[in-house]
């Protein structure tokens, strides 16, 4: 029984208006806010059902105590539903819902005895005394489905920090505050005071603006500078709009209650000594919208903190002087109600519904063509004109091309357009790129004439000649390649999807404002409007669009010699859609995203590196996922289009931020804590959320030339460090000899306990692999001595300070051994097999797109010699197939026994050999029997999922020595180690499936129905699951979890199912055991979901047979079950898994209420069965069988029912 509120399906509405004014009046300072006449999806009251609903409102300053207030939908009768005792605060909501079921209990859900009529009719809100409070009269107008009608919100502007605000500073000395100084609750009573602006003159200029002078504890010492700015807010809840304006020099970053704003020349991770990252003019003045940071607000004292930063410790100037401005919702019964925007039960109205003109719709889709075509724009908005541009700009209602005829289209062309009309908002800008490949083929190195610069010049004044050709020499007529490339090159261009850019010329290559010829701007001042086109994947030709920023990513690759640069695209809502919501990448799970990268791949590519093979990052992260990262990136290789020119290859991949992790983990995304490595970080930089934890993690294992750590310890570094994600994230980067890090290129995430942030986290701390380009170098190169030098590319930082301490610990030592196992043996990830057939993958996918990228770029640092993908004469050591072959012929096959080889002498690895099996898992049938092998030494096994080896190295309670072949006849997982003197091999695991798990859902009550009146339950906590063991053995249900409908492990559960007997899973158990008798039949659950009264699919897993079920129910399938009191129970236990997806696999309980801990037999059977069941319901206590009614029972069909 989802309960929730859910946004409205605006295309069902048909309405002629856009505001509708309705006589009404008022007496009161409560009044009717909004109500729905026609609810089906908005919101649901506590029974699941959508019920008509009343908001009610207090816009006094004083409590108001509603007993004996009254609401009707009839004007001659003003006491048609009387309120109970029910107290309204200022500033606050109440919903009454007008259901007809008369509910009134006091602080509990309210129900009217009335329903309103979707047609119009009279609404009146009468206080105690009769009088008129407010009223809809003498009707409201006809209501449309799941839109709300009401009073729109005004607004009112307040200075909420004005000028010689009073606040406080302090110049850090460390990094010993961590972000608490930004937060509400931080005590600055120590703190220099004074009042706004902060900064100091050591010339002339600053002086009138300065209140408070900071120039003797900061010049010279630091370039940072914390201040905090206070101030009240009363009903923070209505403020809907923050703008802040900020004078600075040289730049901020600014913090609402510790929550981070939009700063300028700030870099992207900020540290206590942080410097601006570029210089401010004198003074500069930004003002941006920080509507973002709203719900922060809190009623009463609030702190605006900055982030204050100068150029150097010694700038002769330093300026931050903010205002902050709000503007707030102002209620009043005297606005005119008009029909709202959004739904918002319970929450401040918004403004008035006015519609929106519809989108511009093109004659041709976006993507390659080979011919010319007349293009043509429409909109679904009768009368609506369009305006549309071909020269990258956003057309608006003044500007543009007027659309009056079809368009010619004749070569590469990016259009944008808009729609609009006279009472209508204007539509967004779509934009779709035409793209032209024989056109691509001869792009020339000059593009003025399309208005691109010949000079790409830095603010500074340095500056390099602009790179836009496609090398002839490699596609030309008169190629240096035999003509290899120009056959193929309009097909290369279309092997892999594209992305195209298209924003402003000025926003990339302006001198002083563009992110192009300034790649070295980091942070939100240099961040760009754009235009993000998703182009030619096989799996939606069509492709999709979204508007976003824009910015410049990474470090290395930030120099303007490079040329070829790095992208990041950040959806916002200040773009257009608050996410990317698009399956870009094949199998990720999540299909929403807060960031995507481009990566130029510098350090793999012909700009940088002359053995580039473009693969080396995707391989790392395909491998990741390979070992079961449940955080690994998904990401893949692009063709890249800048305002209609081709731009090279590129790797679009997932960014592991704070939005990533709670997307891919859990939520919320404020609790995740980020930090990384980075080149310009000493140590480490926070990226997001606090140090608390990483700090009190790496306090644990501080610098030391020593390789020991005590148990004590390493226990207490396991309560912070998901150890063996850990051990796997070692092992992929010295497999892969990273030779760019630990000293940068790492991040690594956790989810705070808010109780205790510096405590061990909710979700330990898991690494991610971060810009992998820097791998797979010589094979016989050993990484497993990081840590041991206290500077450079082996430096005990991050990561290899851990590794550093405790891999000499046993523990470790072992887990270490057998990740490593499980991934180089028996078809794990690491194998010659497995890492070359992701390789090959990968190869096969990017061998015609690298034709692309080496007319483009085979020519940046290979001048008379181009890249190329093939080998010619004129480049032998340069080509892609060079690059490929160093890694298919000898990096891969060798790299292994080399690898373990190193893993042994670091003792990360035993030398006694783990066990073969004969069959390494998988099905098994008949009469199998495992056979186990090993050189020397005895072997012992076991068959319930513990360890053959306790962690003192003596032989398990459970396992067994291995003398003959095991049979195996049912699901088993077997672990096995070999055992020689007091040495232990690495763990060799595997799973045999005999067939599928003998359980089943046999029965749902998905919407039940209500208890009585004085219940302290709801209806939805009489939800449950019921699971059956139809098989005929005992059957433990620890390895089972729900993982759709519902979220429930029960991997706890001690539970073994006898045949034939079930298992209830209830939402609430505690209200289960007061409408059921469960003595003969186990119980368990607590789960935080509600099954949907709409129905959903629902399927459980196996941790040894993956999917055991996973199939859909629907509520129209038997009416009595949603709702009135019956449950859903499968026909026939031990029929095909199908016909749990169909209407004739089901059919409504036999009895009311459902008959939990029973298999219902197939008719005529059915009497005896519930014969015992009433029985049972009989030992029931006389109030739980008051609360539950007399058993009924129906006939098979459900068209009968008569009592027992």
């Amino acid at each position: 029984m989802k309960n929730a509120l859910r946004s409205p399906v605006l295309v069902r509405l048909m309405i002629a208006f856009c505001v509708i004014s309705a006589p009404f009046t008022h007496a009161a300072s409560v009044f009717i806010s909004e109500f729905m006449a026609q609810n089906t999806l908005s919101l649901q009251d506590e029974d699941g059902e959508y019920s008509d609903w009343v908001e009610i409102y207090n816009a006094g300053t004083t409590n108001i105590n509603l007993p004996g207030w009254r609401l009707t939908d009839d004007a001659g009768d003003t006491a048609k539903w009387v309120f109970p005792e029910t107290n309204l605060a200022p500033g606050t909501f109440i919903i009454v819902f007008c259901s007809d079921k008369n509910r009134r209990i006091g602080g509990a859900e309210l129900h009217a005895n009335f329903k309103l009529s979707a047609s119009g009719e009279y609404l009146g809100l009468y206080q105690a005394d009769g009088a008129v409070a407010h009223e809809y009269a003498p009707s409201f107008p006809a209501q449309t489905a799941d839109m709300s009608f009401g009073i729109p919100a005004g607004t009112e502007s307040n200075a909420l920090i004005g000028a010689n605000a009073p606040c406080r500073a302090r110049v850090p000395t460390d990094d010993s505050l961590g972000m608490a100084w930004a937060s509400n609750s931080f005590n600055d009573g120590g703190w220099q005071a004074g009042t706004t602006g902060v900064g100091f003159e050591r010339g002339t200029g600053y002086e009138s603006m300065i209140g408070l002078d900071v120039g003797a504890a900061m010049y010279a010492s630091n370039a940072s500078c914390y201040i905090r700015v206070p101030f009240v807010v009363a009903n923070a809840a209505q403020i809907r709009r923050l703008t802040l304006q900020t004078t600075f020099d040289d730049g901020y970053v600014p913090y609402l209650n510790g929550r981070k704003g939009p700063g300028a020349n700030n870099p992207d991770d900020l540290v206590w000594d942080s410097q601006a990252t570029g210089v401010s003019a004198e003074p500069e003045t930004a003002v941006v919208d920080v509507s973002d940071l709203s719900g922060a607000l809190v009623d009463g004292t609030n702190v605006l903190a900055f982030h204050g930063l100068n150029q150097t410790n010694t700038s002769s100037d330093f300026l931050v002087l903010p205002r902050l401005d709000g503007v707030r919702d102002l209620f009043s019964p005297g606005t005119t109600p008009a029909v709202l925007a959004t739904p918002t039960p319970g929450a401040m109205n918004g403004s008035a519904f006015v519609m929106t003109t519809s989108k511009a719709r093109f004659s041709h889709e976006r993507g390659f063509y080979d011919a010319p075509f007349v293009l043509t724009l429409s909109s679904d908005t009768p009368g609506a004109t369009i305006r549309y541009r071909t020269d990258f700009y956003e057309p608006t209602v003044s500007g543009g091309i007027l659309h009056t005829g079809p368009i010619w289209i004749t070569k590469t062309t990016c259009v944008r357009a808009i729609a609009y009309t006279n009472g209508y908002l204007p539509s967004e800008c779509i934009t779709r790129t035409f793209i032209f490949p024989a056109q691509v083929v001869t792009q020339s190195a000059t593009q003025t004439a399309a208005g691109f610069p010949g000079t790409w010049v830095q603010a500074g004044g340095s500056s390099v000649s602009a790179d836009y050709g496609m090398d002839q020499r490699i596609v030309g007529p008169s190629d240096i390649c035999g003509g290899v490339y120009r056959a193929s090159i309009t097909n290369d261009l279309r092997s892999i999807p594209s992305i195209s850019i298209v924003t402003t010329i000025s926003n990339l290559f302006d001198r002083y404002a563009g992110i192009y010829s300034n790649p070295n701007g980091i942070g939100d001042n240099w961040e760009r409007p754009c235009s993000f086109e998703y182009i030619n994947d096989p799996r939606d030709p069509d492709g999709m669009q979204i508007n976003c920023g824009l910015r410049i990513h990474g470090e290395a690759n930030r120099s303007i010699n490079n040329r070829k640069h790095s992208f990041r695209f950040l959806f916002k809502s200040q773009y257009g859609d608050s996410k990317l919501r698009y399956p870009l990448f094949a199998g990720d799970p999540v299909e929403e995203y807060n960031t995507i990268v481009l990566r130029c791949m510098y350090g793999d590519s012909c700009v940088g590196n002359r053995d580039g093979t473009y693969l080396r990052e995707q391989w790392a992260h395909d491998t990741q996922r390979a070992f079961g990262h449940p955080v690994g990136l998904h990401g893949r290789l692009v063709h890249l289009y800048v305002n209609g020119l081709y731009w090279g290859l590129y790797n679009a991949v997932e960014r592991p931020d704070d939005a990533y992790m709670a997307d891919h983990v859990a939520e919320p995304r404020e609790n995740w804590d980020i930090l990384q490595g980075l080149v310009t970080a000493a140590e480490v930089s926070l990226a997001e959320g606090s140090r608390a934890a990483y700090d009190a993690m790496m306090a644990l294992v501080p610098k030391s030339p020593t390789t020991t750590i005590s148990d004590v310890t390493y226990a207490q570094l396991e309560q912070y460090l998901d150890m063996p994600l850990y051990a796997e994230y070692m092992l992929l980067q010295l497999y892969s000899q990273n030779y760019d890090w630990p000293n940068k290129n790492w991040r690594v995430a956790c989810q705070r306990n808010l109780a205790d942030p510096a405590g061990p986290p909710v979700i330990k701390f898991r690494y991610n692999l971060w810009d992998q380009e820097s791998t797979l170098g010589f094979y016989a190169q050993d990484r497993t001595t990081v840590g041991n030098d206290l500077t450079g590319n082996n430096g005990r930082i991050g990561p290899a300070q851990i590794y550093k301490r405790i891999r000499g610990h046993r523990k470790f030592k072992r887990l270490f051994g057998d990740r490593a196992h499980k991934h180089m043996f028996n078809g794990g990830a690491l194998t010659v097999e497995s890492n070359m057939a992701r390789w090959v993958a990968l190869m096969v996918d990017t061998k015609g797109a690298v034709v692309g990228e080496s007319a483009r770029w085979g020519d940046h640092t290979f001048v008379s010699a181009p890249y190329t993908r093939d080998r010619f004469t004129f480049n032998p050591s340069t080509n892609w197939y060079q690059a490929m072959g160093g890694r298919t012929n000898s990096w891969f096959p060798l790299r292994n026994a080399y690898f373990l080889n190193s893993l042994k002498n670091a003792g990360l690895y035993p030398t006694v050999d783990a066990p073969s099996f004969n069959q390494f898992g998988g099905p098994i049938s008949g009469e199998f029997s495992l056979v186990m092998t090993a050189p020397a030494g005895t072997i012992y096994y076991t068959t319930d999922a513990s360890d053959p080896a306790k962690e003192d190295d003596t032989v398990g309670a459970t396992a067994s020595a291995y003398s003959a072949p095991v049979p195996l006849a049912q699901n088993v997982r077997v672990k096995a180690r070999t055992k020689s003197g007091s040495l232990w091999s690495a763990l060799t695991e595997a799973v045999f499936i005999a067939g599928r798990p003998s359980l089943r859902v046999t029965e749902l009550m998905y919407h039940p129905p209500a208890p009585p009146v004085g219940s302290p339950f709801l209806a939805e906590d009489f939800e449950f699951i019921e699971l059956a063991n139809i098989g005929t053995t005992t059957l433990p249900v620890r390895t089972f979890a729900f993982t759709k409908g519902i979220q429930y492990d029960l991997s706890n559960s001690l539970v073994q199912l006898a045949p034939q007997q079930c298992l209830v899973i209830a939402k609430n158990p505690a209200a289960f055991v007061t409408r059921y008798d469960t003595s003969s039949y186990a119980v368990v659950g607590g789960y935080a979901q509600s099954l949907d009264n709409s129905g959903e699919q629902i399927a459980f897993d196996d941790a040894l047979y993956s999917t055991v079920q996973d199939f859909a129910y629907i509520d129209t399938w038997y009416p009595e079950t949603d709702g009135g009191g019956y449950s859903l129970t499968i026909k026939n236990v031990s029929g095909p898994v199908d016909l749990w997806n169909t209407q004739e696999g089901w059919r409504g309980s036999f009895l009311q209420l459902g008959t939990p801990g029973y298999i219902e037999v197939p008719e005529p059977a059915c009497l005896l069965f519930l014969l015992a069941a009433f029985a049972a319901r009989r030992r029931m206590a006389p109030g739980q069988r008051a609360a539950a009614g007399m058993p009924r029972m129906r006939g098979g069909s459900g068209d009968d029912m008569r009592r027992v």
